[in-house]
């Protein structure tokens, strides 16, 4: 199997550590992998073998037709390759709360890879395509690691949590569990060690609490030092209102220590190896939906359970390590993985599934007149016009003999052959923000044809955004700082661009949806907003 991947790589991600151990594994397990960057990588933690693989294909040329982005939906569209496979994953009910571009972006996709049952019962009912659970490999720095039986040294009893502690992780609830579960005066001989890197709760100030017993490490460590620090724990503890995966406990979890966690999101997958907290309610997420607030309690009452029963709990961590490690191991991963990319092709193969980067080139628009009367009837004669969307040729050629100065930028129709350095399959957006900053235009016009209207259909890229009704046209009346790619790109991308925009509406109906489009903006706390205008035509007809 010969794929594309795409991800970012550092350790201070959840993405970027999962990404490291999943390029590791695939290519130890004969998968062959043309391995780029997305978002951000720290080179100076990546192991040399793979910084290699990345600098090395770095330039390579494209020979894959299946592409894999293990990131967030706005890098799907980055993929280069004729077939898309998504992967991600959250840790909340309602990620368009937060990211509105998300399912929009998602589109882009023909399959989505989730790691949990949990990220798919989010995702499932915004993305229509095939949606696969596949888990994520944890690092063989801690897989291959000894087991170790805690409880032998003879120190302090030791709690430890570690990750990115945002407040979703519940770092300062912990401590406060901590301290009443073991009050100073009655537990001298017991600690809470806390490894963050550079954030804690909601603040980049790491605090020196009152109680030292509790200490505060704010370090980008490598795997090998963590291990070294995960190994003199007594137990670990985790906590958290939501996890798409969760990969700190289980790299705790294989090396035998004791794990307590919530049972919430992508770590209901781990309550058959750990100690797990129910949760007692939910509460609004600021990440989008709700977030699981752990019984705090339950919580209390566990932690002195561990500390009361260490020689059960200690023997019992062993046994759920080699569990874990014997049912995740990295070649079943990858068994999974390969499983679920060949189903995909052959869903393509058998008809089932149509790329979306074909479902364009498939079709042909014969008719536009329609639109070109409608065009002609709003637009000022001897405009300079930026025409984008379906069928600019045809579109353009027309407007061009009408009079009009015609810019043809963007065609969506997506070429059947990969093309190489494109970003967007149905725009090169990059060479599109290039233009629009050197040159003046007065219209743009974005068409999408009603046929195009459907689900599976990557125009719900700028369906859901712009919500155009069927054959219509979105005239955006430029700037000479303008840029077109509101079109194009999701909201979270256009916050300097969308408050340079009249949404020129054709009839009330599209009035509306202009309107609706503008409060999602603003729901979305951007700085500025779009203008929305209705129209009277030079054909005489009103629109009120």
């Amino acid at each position: 199997m010969d794929l594309y991947w795409l991800s970012p790589f550092s350790l201070s991600d959840g993405y970027g550590v999962a990404s490291i151990s999943y390029v590791e594994a695939l290519l130890a397990h004969g998968v062959s992998l043309n391995v780029h960057e997305c978002w951000f990588s720290v080179h100076s933690a990546l192991p040399k073998e793979l910084l290699d693989k990345i600098q090395a294909d770095h330039n390579a040329q494209l020979r894959q037709r299946i592409g894999v982005c293990l990131a967030t939906p706005g890098a799907f569209r980055r993929l280069p390759t004729a077939v898309r496979i998504g992967y991600t994953m959250y840790e909340s009910t309602q990620p368009e709360k937060h990211f509105p571009s998300w399912y929009p972006e998602m589109a882009s996709a023909d399959a989505l890879f989730v790691p949990t049952e949990s990220s798919r019962e989010i995702f499932k009912d915004k993305f229509p395509r095939p949606i696969h659970i596949v888990p994520l490999p944890i690092s063989a720095i801690y897989m291959n690691a000894g087991i170790k039986l805690r409880g032998q040294s003879g120190r302090p009893f030791t709690f430890g949590m570690h990750g990115t502690l945002t407040e979703r992780k519940c770092p300062m609830e912990t401590v406060k569990a901590f301290q009443n579960a073991f009050p100073y005066e009655q537990y001298k001989d017991v600690r809470l060690e806390i490894k963050t890197k550079g954030i804690l709760h909601r603040s980049n100030e790491i605090p020196i609490f009152e109680d030292k017993r509790i200490k505060v490490i704010s370090n980008e460590w490598p795997p090998s030092i963590l291990l070294r620090w995960l190994y003199k724990l007594d137990c670990h503890l985790f906590l958290s209102r939501g996890e798409g995966f969760g990969i700190p406990p289980r790299e705790s979890l294989v090396t035998g220590c004791p794990v307590i966690i919530s049972q919430t999101g992508g770590m209901l997958d781990l309550t058959d190896y750990c100690m797990s907290i129910p949760i007692a309610s939910q509460a609004e997420a600021t990440t989008g939906g709700l977030w699981d607030e752990p019984d705090w309690d339950a919580t209390i009452a566990m932690m002195r359970y561990v500390y009361e029963n260490r020689e059960k709990v200690n023997q019992e961590a062993i046994i759920q390590a080699e569990r874990y490690r014997a049912n995740y191991r990295w070649d079943k991963i990858v068994a999974k993985f390969v499983n679920a990319v060949e189903k995909v092709e052959k869903e393509i193969s058998s008809g089932k599934l149509v790329p979306i980067t074909e479902v364009a080139s498939r079709k042909k628009i014969t008719d536009v007149e329609p639109l070109i009367t409608r065009m002609c009837a709003t637009i000022p004669p001897k405009s300079k016009i930026l025409v984008t969307g379906f069928n600019t040729i045809e579109i353009g050629t027309r407007l061009a003999e009408g009079g009009f100065i015609v810019e043809e930028v963007a065609q969506l129709s997506a070429p059947i052959e990969p093309l190489p350095n494109y970003v967007f399959r149905y725009g090169n957006l990059f060479e599109l923000r290039s233009l629009l900053g050197e040159r003046h235009f007065d219209y743009a016009v974005a068409f999408i044809p009603a046929e195009f209207r459907r689900r599976n259909d990557v125009v719900d890229v700028l369906n859901e955004i712009f919500g155009l009704s069927d054959d219509a046209m979105l005239v955006v009346e430029g700037k000479p700082s303008g840029k077109l790619y509101v079109a194009l790109e999701p909201l979270n991308f256009v916050s300097e661009a969308l408050g340079n925009y009249t949404i020129v509406a054709i009839d009330k109906k599209e009035a509306r949806r202009g309107v609706e489009m503008r409060n999602l903006v603003r729901s979305s706390g951007l700085p500025r907003s779009p203008r929305i205008k209705l129209l009277r035509t030079r054909a005489g007809v009103q629109h009120q």
